[in-house]
């Protein structure tokens, strides 16, 4: 994984510390040939969700971000995360 993208990600969770960050798809299981990076976002309420989309259209980079938004409870219904490996990358994740 790029450094500064991940580094870049980070800065934005760090924001919104009642949301969880993962990362996960073909950005982590196949190294240099990915094509976009996946990075699904756990919220406990909406409100900061078209901030968020807003602070990584910002980031400078020639990424393609695709954003996933589940609730909390969605999470814990459809193990999401579980099922694709993500990686927590935000550190705030507690179900």
């Amino acid at each position: 994984m790029e450094v500064n993208i991940i580094n870049e990600i980070k800065t934005i969770a760090e924001r919104y510390c009642d949301h969880s960050f993962f990362v996960f798809g073909s950005y982590i299981t196949n190294g240099k040939t990915y094509g976009d990076i996946d990075i699904l976002i756990i919220y406990k309420t909406i409100d900061h969700i078209e901030q968020i989309r807003r602070d990584f259209q910002k980031i400078n980079s020639y990424e393609i971000f695709h954003l996933m938004f589940l609730s909390y409870e969605e999470e814990e219904e459809i193990k999401f995360i579980k099922k694709v490996e993500a990686v927590d990358i935000s550190g705030n994740w507690q179900l």
